[in-house]
């Protein structure tokens, strides 16, 4: 029976021109590597394998795992989703919840909206009451009797729902809002010269 032995660290089966012997050393010779390779894993290490093919246990990285997974597939009318990795939300998604179709969604409410006061004098800077999801108003630029500022929110609400409201002394005339940024431009009837309270309000 062929002995084995061990030097220094490396263990040997029988003689090294012995080819069972040399088969042997080298299983070997691998087991201990993957043993070296597992006692010193990392902390947050994931013992996997992405390379193609069959081969050697590799340690992988967060995104390296995320990608063995099966994604996530989701329901239908008639047929039943499949669990499995989240799919990466897009930019503009920030308010957006994952559905049980497997795509985001708008899925919630926030309200938003404010009062806007004195707002009949050209230059002045209005006074902005009662803000949600509203950071700041514009000074006012008056043209012959319509006046316009510009209300800054603190979010794009590019499916928001909302409406825009006159006290008696004054009327909207129109208002032009590009909800893929974060400010819409309000126009308003200031007959009279007579200070106009202005609401916005909405719900997303």
């Amino acid at each position: 029976m062929t002995a084995i032995s061990f030097t220094g660290t490396n263990p040997t089966v029988g003689a090294s021109t012995d080819t069972w012997g040399t088969t042997i050393n080298t299983g070997l010779t691998q087991i201990k590597a993957d043993l070296d390779m597992l006692n010193a894993t990392p902390t947050t290490t994931i013992l996997g394998r992405v390379t193609g093919g069959t081969g050697e246990v590799e340690r992988l990285t967060a995104a390296q795992a995320t990608t063995i997974p099966n994604p996530v597939v989701g329901a239908t009318q008639s047929t039943g989703g499949t669990k499995g990795m989240v799919p990466a939300a897009s930019a503009g998604d920030q308010h957006k919840v994952l559905t049980g179709a497997g795509t985001f969604q708008v899925g919630y409410g926030r309200a938003f909206g404010c009062v806007i006061v004195n707002t009949c004098i050209n230059g002045s800077q209005p006074t902005l009451t009662a803000a949600m999801n509203v950071a700041s108003v514009s000074t006012l630029t008056v043209s012959a009797s319509i006046a316009s500022c510009i209300i800054t929110f603190t979010n794009a609400l590019p499916n928001a729902t909302y409406a825009v409201h006159g006290n008696a002394n004054g009327s909207i005339s129109g208002v032009a809002y590009d909800r893929t940024t974060t400010t819409a431009t309000l126009y308003w009837d200031t007959t009279g010269a007579v200070n106009t309270a202005i609401s916005v309000s909405g719900f997303l």
